[in-house]
């Protein structure tokens, strides 16, 4: 496996992207060429052994002339910003798993608030149905009253006819016996 690394010290091989390829052989003598992160495992330990040597040296440079030199400063503050960078990396990480499980929990908290609106929808369908039923009812009694009055409207016209009538049969009647008397 050969890493491409762009840096002052240049210590792998070709530059092209910091930490941006992986050359890898394939069968057949072949290469491929893959896409990584920074903390890929294979790769942080590789960077992490570099730069633990490196660090090291710088260590022993100072301890022998007490001074650092800029070629050995490289690699520690490189070791400094990968430190940080892991660092940042592990919380983002976290938040992002703190994220996902919030969004997730609200997820869960709408699904259930849709589940609570349906059974509302349904009662409302219920409501609705048992109003229908209703309506149908009172559009029966009201048929009913209406057949009611058609009946007590023929019974008036009836007993009308029959008051008329007979107020007619009782005038006569008094007519007849007033000129019979």
């Amino acid at each position: 496996m050969i890493i491409l690394y762009n840096s002052a010290t240049n210590f792998f091989g070709s530059v092209t992207e910091i930490l941006g390829y992986v050359v890898y052989k394939l069968e057949g003598g072949k290469r491929g060429v893959k896409m990584v992160t920074i903390f890929e495992e294979d790769v942080t330990k590789v960077l992490l052994k570099f730069l633990d040597r490196k660090a090291k040296e710088a260590e022993d440079e100072i301890m022998s002339t007490g001074v650092l030199s800029e070629e050995k400063a490289i690699p520690l503050i490189l070791k400094v910003q990968f430190n940080h960078i892991a660092h940042l990396d592990f919380e983002i990480t976290e938040l992002r798993k703190l994220m996902d499980e919030r969004f997730e929990r609200m997820e869960k908290r709408f699904e259930r608030i849709d589940e609570r609106f349906e059974k509302i929808d349904e009662r409302f369908r219920k409501i609705d149905e048992r109003f229908e039923k209703i309506d149908e009812k009172f559009e029966k009694i009201d048929e009913r009253f209406r057949r009611i009055d058609e009946r007590f409207e023929k019974i008036e016209k009836r007993i009308v006819t029959w008051l008329g009538v007979g107020f007619s049969v009782l005038a006569a009647l008094i007519t007849i016996f007033a000129f019979v008397k």
